[in-house]
Order: structure tokens, then sequence, then C-alpha cells
């Protein structure tokens, strides 16, 4: 992404161009809580008054690659100058991807460490547990770093970026596992952030896995999504879509696929006016993505693979170690958007998550495939125990009159708690550096 100033001036850095004290944009913060960028991972806007915001694009780079052959170049590239790489290792496929990946590159002498902060899984299992199989099974040649939840303490906490709110979950153990990576004195710290909307396979693919791998793999396919949200009567819209006319199509597409969350109201904790802006606002955003699909076409199952990734903007780094992710490669993203939806589900992997993730699968050696994942972790249970721990007072957005006390005081949502802390310590990090923000600075 850049930033633009009035005078046409571009750079990464906003405030070079903001003038000596700059100006907090209230209204460009309350759009953070409307369903499409609170749930979908971007910047809407820049929060800066007077400069615009570009979004990162996907420059359209070809590539004859498939991601086989891609994403280990990338990570070559990604630890060409560094003598020891660290990996946010999860125990999930995509970071055991990275990570293997960067074993293999780095068997020349090159040192690996893999940091895994060891929450507890929805099913009780210990991430670090999972981690130590993994290296293990895998023959991994990498240090594991293991980060126990409790030294998570009030004090930790990620830099603060004038970009905007930090967009990561769990900011405070992003900067442990930063703090690690730097201790080992890592020169970059990779993860497998994007691979999900990168790679896995799209709904709506039924008819292109059919014409490609047979009615048989349709049917798990359908069996599989089934379980994912999707089903047999989507799919059959799905297959029964070609037949409207385009605008039909792509206003069907979205009613099936995002209407239910992106098309959702702004959180109520937004105060008036802002909560109207950010209304407004997705609705416009709405508007203009079923447009877009009106004039691009394309199926539904390459609609969705599309909108998936677009927009996305990587997460800040969280301490002082240069972070990047080998799946939002330029390369990558160009050998993805080349795969078909039949291209990304194997049905004779083992599992669900295995099957509609296949083109993940397909980066490892056959020797370690036995030893993958078989199932999605996850972690909601231990995300919600540590966002209603902490406590978040969110004194400056109050008092700047962009969030309601009493509707914030009555909130259960998750997603709006986090994304309410983000905006507070980064109204804070504002306030430090002398920024004006309206109704809290003199």
């Amino acid at each position: 992404m850049s930033f633009h100033g009035p005078d046409g001036t571009h750079c990464t850095d906003p405030l070079q161009l903001t003038g000596r004290r700059p100006v907090v944009d209230l209204a460009a913060l309350g759009l953070l809580f409307a369903p499409p960028a609170l749930f979908g991972e971007f910047y809407p806007a820049s929060p800066w008054s007077g400069i615009s915001l570009q979004p990162a694009t996907f420059g359209g780079a070809t590539s004859v690659a498939p991601p086989r052959v891609a994403f280990p170049a990338a990570v070559s590239t990604l630890i060409a100058d560094t003598e020891v790489v660290a990996v946010k290792f999860s125990g999930g496929i995509d970071s055991l991807a990275v990570l293997a990946q960067v074993c293999r590159a780095g068997s020349s002498g090159r040192r690996v460490v893999a940091v895994t902060v060891d929450l507890v899984d929805d099913d009780g299992v210990h991430a670090a547990d999972t981690a130590r199989r993994l290296v293990h099974g895998l023959g991994l040649d990498c240090e594991l770093v293991v980060i126990d939840p409790a030294r998570c303490r009030p004090e930790i906490s990620a830099p603060w970026s004038p970009v905007g709110p930090r967009l990561d979950a769990l900011p405070q153990f992003n900067a442990l596992v930063a703090e690690a990576a730097h201790t080992a004195g890592a020169g970059v710290l990779l993860s497998g952030d994007g691979a999900d909307e990168v790679l896995e396979v799209p709904p709506f693919a039924t008819t292109a896995i059919a014409s490609a791998r047979g009615l048989r793999a349709a049917a798990r396919y359908v069996a599989d999504m089934s379980g994912r949200g999707g089903g047999l009567l989507v799919e059959l819209a799905a297959a029964a879509a070609p037949a409207l006319p385009s605008a039909a199509r792509a206003r069907a597409y979205w009613a099936l696929s995002w209407q239910d969350t992106l098309g959702q109201p702004a959180s109520p904790v937004l105060a008036d006016p802002f909560r109207g802006i950010a209304a407004e606002w997705a609705s416009a955003w709405c508007t203009a993505r079923t447009e877009g699909h009106i004039a691009g076409g394309g199926s539904w199952a390459d609609q969705a693979a599309w909108d998936a990734v677009w927009p996305h903007d990587r997460l800040l780094p969280a301490g002082a170690v240069a972070e990047d992710s080998p799946f939002l490669a330029e390369a990558v993203l160009a050998a993805a958007q080349q795969l078909g939806a039949a291209d990304r589900f194997d049905p004779g992997l083992p599992t669900p998550y295995q099957r509609c993730k296949a083109a993940v699968v397909e980066l490892f050696e056959p020797a370690q495939r036995p030893w993958l994942p078989r199932h999605k972790q996850y972690f909601r249970h231990a995300l919600a125990r540590l966002t209603r721990g902490r406590t978040t007072t969110a004194e400056r957005a109050i008092a700047a009159g962009l969030i309601d006390p009493d509707a914030w005081a009555a909130n259960t949502d998750l997603a709006v708690t986090m994304m309410v802390a983000a905006v507070e310590d980064w109204l804070t990090g504002a306030d430090a550096i002398g920024a004006h923000i309206p109704g809290v600075s003199p």
C-alpha cells in the first residue's frame, strides 16, 4: 500500500505527508467497524486527515510455474540474505509448509528456528505438542521455541505504526513471537499468512470438479463443503448460474456468498455520525464489488477465489524483525491465479481438510504427507478467553466521540472487541507522537 498527500506526493510512511502535526481522521477509523473491513483484514482508508490510501493490488504478473515451483522459489528469495530464519509455527498445515520448505532451503547450514505459542485448541490439544510431533515426524532440522501464553502481560505490545490499527487477532502474542525471533538472531520471520485465501478450494466448484475429475470427486467435494457452510443446494445454484444474465448472476453470487456477513450493518458500538458514514461506505463498497464481477464475468468459483484474496493487506510487523509470507509473494499469487478450482481439490486425500487444501499438500515431499495435520485446529475458546481477559477501556475512542459508551458496555461481539482494542491502542500511540485527535487533544 502507499499513501498520497494533497500535492500528489506518495510514499509508504504517511507521517512524511501529514505536516508538522498530523490530524487523526475519526471517520476513517470508523470504517474499520463496517463488516467488509472488520472481517476482511484490510485498511479501507488512511487514518490521517488530508492523506489518501492506495490499497495493495495484484500486479498481474504472469507465471507459467505452478505453486509447487513458485512457492520454493519465493521462500528462497525471502531467506536469501539471512543466516538465521524464524518461522511462526502454529502446528497448522500452512505454517508447516513454510517451515518444511525453509528447512529444505536451509540444508546448507542456515539455522532455522520455529516459534510456537502454546495455546490450547478447541479440542484440548496443546499447540506445542502438535508442533513437536510434526517436527519429529517430518524430520525437520530446526530448533523449536515454545512460548508460554502466561508470559503475555499488558506491558507487552507490538510496535505502533502510522499505517493504522493492527489487524491481527493477538498482537501481544505476535509481539512475543517477534521477540523470540529477534533473540534467536533471525533476519526474517516467516508465516503461513494468506495460504487459506490464496490456495484453498473455493465454494461453487462442483461443476468444474465434475468436468475435470468426475462425478464421484464432485460428490465428495459437495459433502466436504457441507461441513464448511456450503452444500448441495448452494452448489446446484452455482451450476445453474451461467444461464442467468451477467448482472443477475453477479448479484445472486454476492447474495449467497457474502451478504450474510459483509452486507450486515456497521457495528452499533460506533457513535453517530460515524456509524452512518461507515454504513454508507460499506454499501458503496459492496455495490462496487458486485459491479466489478458483472464487468469481469467468470464463474462463481472464480469470483470466490478472487474475493478470498483481494483486498488483502499484509499484517504489520510485531517487532524488530522483518516479517513476510511466501504465500503472498507475487509469483505465488500469479501461480494461484492460474489454478482452476479443480486443481485445488484432490478427492484422493484422506480428510476433508486435506482435500480442500490439496494445493498446499502438494507443496510437501511425498514422504512427508502421511504426517500432515488431518484436521484444522481452531483456537476460538482460547482467543475468546484472552480477549475478554484483557481490559479495554476505549477511553480515547469514547472521548473522541467515535465509540458509544453504552453500546460498548453492552457489546458481546468478539471481532468488535478486538477492533476496539486495536483502535484504542492506535489512538494512544497517535497521542504519544503529538498527533491531534479531535475531542481528545487540545
